[in-house]
């Protein structure tokens, strides 16, 4: 049995049964008289480089985009940052609705005239590139007659074209316009291909919405009979036009004898399905099925070994990217740079958080391919015969040390009365890092006056407007580092690459001087790819208002700033702020600390790249114990056991030298979608055991202690007692004793061990997971695992919890996200062989414009309080421990 599914359609609820590919297999073995019809769409020519209608979308906006603004169609500088907004200027876009339903409004609205529409899908459907594995299994399935015809609401000539490279099979009928309909025969001699929304070359295309209502009456009566007397298998089509959906099949109900043979829709993993397919579930009852499949190519690998045919000729190596000295450096291949040196993790949060900007539409389940195929598209990855490699935009953005292959890529940071320090990493991190910098340094203070009012050092938008222009616009391929120096009374950028020579041509005077005179729109950008991530991202604008921002902020601020290229050689920008004058009067005007805007942190750590399978298998072992001992002493991957002798793991239990398989029954071996391990509480219970399992592992790799009962972990004493650790804390590094023993005053006796410690677990918010840690303390009589007695422990967590507020708590956060993270932006939690997760290393935030919740005076006076009160708690627990036995006496016995 397939497992079930809720779909929501105007009418209420359905309920669908997904069946397993598998079900397709017989379909293929069947006698000429039942042989199955299949029905492709846009999603099978997708890896052979045939855009999607949403993909269509954004392509013919970019092409008229550029027509209307005097580029060429394949300008690389021209980003979707720019297009789109273009787009949405005009009024009959409904941006409420995806892209692939703006589908025919953009065809009719931006491809005329004829011609021009015409030129563009020729274009669109002739990409360089080899068809996929699945083209080339469907051709074989052709060839060994297994099926006669093939439908398609595609344009593109991907199977003719492979048909005559591979000249197989002998011959393949097209079907493309009405005068093709004698050609059409319902026992066909020749393997037949029917366009059924026409020819691009013959102007009979149906693309506009009126165009797609219906087929053409003539072909529809000739297809009748086929699907009448055939099943139907729908491949890559999501079920969009009413030609199709209602003309084609649902009118034709009645006269197919509602689909006897059946309709085989095949539905992605995860994926919605389209109102109408599910509409015409309802009208056919049992003669529609939804199966599952993971792909074109992977369903067509299956159909193709079923029908016995030939092995399918391998899929040829992509074309050898060509010179790509003519284009901007950041979309140049990394120097001998591989895609496994970057950081998947904030690949993931950045193309995730840059697509939801950009109206990209996100799977239920982000996969490694998925983020693959759209850095290809953002020029962060490029295909190359050895494979994908990331440009230099994708090396500098997501690339842990990218300063290993690009020199230059680093920040050197001069604080008055300071050694310098060297700020390194991605952009991202950097970017982080040199804000928490200036915040530092930029702290607000309260003018008291007539009217007080709250007042900055610098303009915190002009310092932020300042250093994204300086990472996003500075020339990466010179070795010289971005440099920044801070003084009690400025701050200096000094940034290597002048001005972009599209802002150099407009600025007849000096920079600043044509902004001061109230010019706006100046852009230009030598990074494009990097900036249209930071567009995205919500760190920059594209409207020519940064450094104008500059000027009005630090006016309005009372202060100075001087920015442009440093000489007429126009090699470096410089950018000085001054800070505003006398803001701190000790007589006066003293200010007091004012908080206009907040961050607020959450004890949340993102979980990404969950793994998109499971396995699982029955076993004859009763408990974790029999499963370790049949391994032999091989490691034995993250593994749950459920009660009814079922071992489910993310290890791939396939593979032969997993030492899972001697735990479990081999032959009843099955794959199951994470998503569906979700379905069920019982399943949640696994994934969360697995996660919990591997997060043990990891804590322990760290050195510490697991306390698995309590949900929690902490460090251990040394052999010569206290436990120290050195970390990088938010701006610098620093020291904290994790262990230490508290002694007696009367007798110098150790009364108990205190242990910093942290709780964690993970929570899943709608379809995320997140991992949650909760500082604290744990209490031992020996430094290790012997707790404290029940009745002390409590009060002591209470008490030494209570003194500590926000400053403190985001301290022992950051250092517990240094423990778990070393100081990246993202760990690994390894459930054995290549599966593993990835959690950010970084709390979850968000800024507010709120006040502060109370005076420091208050806290301190609070903090006072709660100091006696756990000095009069330590002299309890001390009276009594002192009247005991040596807590290491008693160990010893």
């Amino acid at each position: 049995m397939g497992r079930r599914t809720l779909s929501s359609v105007e009418s209420g609820l359905v309920l669908m049964e997904l069946q397993p590919p598998d079900r397709l297999r017989s379909l293929f073995l069947q006698d000429a008289a039942a042989r199955p019809i299949i029905m492709i769409g846009a999603g099978a020519s997708q890896r052979s480089g045939i855009p999607p209608s949403d993909q269509v979308v954004e392509i013919a906006a970019k092409w008229s985009y550029c027509q209307s603004n005097g580029h060429h169609p394949d300008d690389p500088a021209v980003r979707r940052s720019d297009w789109l907004k273009w787009l949405h200027r005009h009024s009959w876009y409904q941006q409420a609705a995806t892209a692939a339903d703006n589908y025919s409004a953009v065809v009719h609205n931006l491809l005329q005239p004829r011609d021009n529409r015409r030129e563009f899908f020729l274009r669109l459907i002739r990409p360089n590139v080899p068809p996929s594995q699945g083209y080339n299994d469907l051709l074989d399935v052709l060839d060994q007659r297994r099926i006669d015809t093939v439908l398609t609401t595609n344009f593109d000539r991907v199977l003719p074209d492979l048909h005559v490279t591979r000249r197989r099979p002998h011959h393949l009928e097209l079907v493309q316009t009405p005068a093709d309909y004698t050609k059409f025969s319902t026992s066909p001699p020749h393997p037949q291909l029917i366009y059924l929304h026409g020819s691009v070359e013959h102007y009979t295309d149906k693309n506009l919405l009126e165009e797609v209502q219906r087929l053409d009456d003539g072909l529809v009566s000739l297809l009748t009979p086929l699907l009448r007397d055939h099943p139907l298998v729908v491949i890559g089509y999501r079920g969009g036009e009413p030609s199709i959906m209602q003309h084609l099949l649902a009118d034709q109900a009645a006269r197919t004898n509602g689909f006897r043979r059946g309709i085989y829709w095949c539905v992605l993993q995860g994926a919605t399905v389209h109102p109408s397919v599910l509409d015409l579930h309802q009208r056919l009852s049992g003669n529609l099925q939804l199966v599952e499949i993971s792909g074109f190519d992977e369903v067509m690998a299956s159909i193709a070994a079923s029908s016995r045919a030939l092995p399918a000729t391998a899929r040829s190596l992509a074309q050898p990217t060509s010179d790509d000295s003519s284009v901007s450096f950041d979309m140049r291949i990394a120097d001998s740079a591989s895609a496994d040196e970057l950081d998947w993790a904030r690949v993931q949060v950045q193309l995730v958080a840059y697509c939801r900007k950009m109206q990209v539409d996100i799977p239920a389940t982000v996969s490694r391919p998925w983020l693959e195929e759209r850095m290809e598209q953002l020029d962060l990855l490029k295909r190359t015969p050895t494979g994908l490699r990331p440009t230099n935009a994708g090396y500098l953005l997501f690339a842990n040390d990218p300063s290993k292959r690009i020199p230059g890529a680093t920040c050197c940071v001069r604080l008055a009365g300071e050694p310098e320090r060297v700020v390194s990493g991605h952009l991202w991190r950097q970017l982080d890092s040199l804000t928490d910098l200036f915040a530092e340094f930029n702290q607000p203070f309260r003018l008291k006056a007539e009217v007080s009012e709250s007042v900055y050092p610098y303009p915190p938008l002009a310092l932020k407007e300042l250093l994204v222009n300086a990472l996003v616009h500075r020339a990466y391929d010179v070795s010289e580092a971005l440099r920044i120096d801070i003084d009690s009374h400025f701050i200096r950028l000094v940034n290597p690459g002048g001005l972009v020579d599209a802002v150099f041509i407009r600025v007849t005077t000096r920079l600043q001087e044509q902004i001061e005179l109230g010019a706006r729109g100046i852009r230009g950008y030598r990074n494009t790819v990097v900036a249209d991530l930071f567009y995205g991202a919500g760190a920059m604008d594209k409207e020519g208002s940064g450094l104008p921002d500059v000027h009005a902020q630090v006016q309005r601020n009372e202060g100075r700033v001087f920015f442009g290229p440093v000489d007429e050689q126009n090699e470096t920008f410089r950018a000085l702020i001054y800070r505003r004058e006398g803001d701190v009067d000790s007589t006066t005007r003293t200010a007091t600390a004012a908080i206009s805007k907040s961050r607020y942190f959450a004890n949340f750590l993102e979980v990404v790249n969950v793994p998109l399978t499971a396995w699982r298998a029955p076993s004859e072992c009763v408990n974790g114990r029999d499963v370790i001992e049949r391994a032999k002493g091989a490691a034995v991957p993250v593994f749950s056991l459920a009660r009814a002798s079922a071992v489910t793991t993310f290890s791939d239990l396939s593979q032969a030298e997993n030492v899972l398989r001697q735990s479990v029954d081999i032959d009843r071996i099955e794959p199951v979608a994470t998503t569906r391990l979700l379905l069920q509480p019982e399943g949640r219970r696994t994934f969360v055991e697995l996660l919990n399992r591997a997060l043990y592992r990891h804590l322990e790799s760290r050195g510490l202690l697991v306390d698995a009962s309590r949900g929690r972990c902490y460090f251990r004493r040394t052999d010569d007692g206290p436990r120290e650790i050195t970390y990088q804390a938010s701006l610098r590094q620093a020291t904290r004793t994790v262990t230490k023993p508290v002694v007696s005053k009367r007798t110098d006796r150790i009364l108990y061990w205190q242990h910093e410690a942290m709780a964690f677990g993970f929570e899943s918010f709608g379809k995320e997971w997140a991992l949650r840690i909760l500082p604290g303390y744990a209490f031992t009589t020996d430094g290790n695992y012997a707790s404290l007695h029940h009745s002390k422990i409590g009060a002591l967590a209470t008490r030494k919890a209570a003194r500590d507020f926000s400053l403190q708590v985001y301290n022992h956060l950051v250092f517990w996200t240094w423990v778990l993270a070393q100081g990246q932006d993202s760990f690994e939690l390894s459930f054995g062989d290549a599966a593993h997760v990835a959690v950010r290393g970084l709390l979850l935030n968000c800024e507010l414009a709120l006040p502060p919740s109370a005076d420091a005076e208050i806290s301190q006076e609070l903090i006072g309080k709660e100091d006696a009160r756990l000095a009069r708690l330590e002299e309890e627990v001390r009276s009594d421990l002192e009247d005991g036995p040596s807590p290491e006496a008693s160990d010893a016995n």
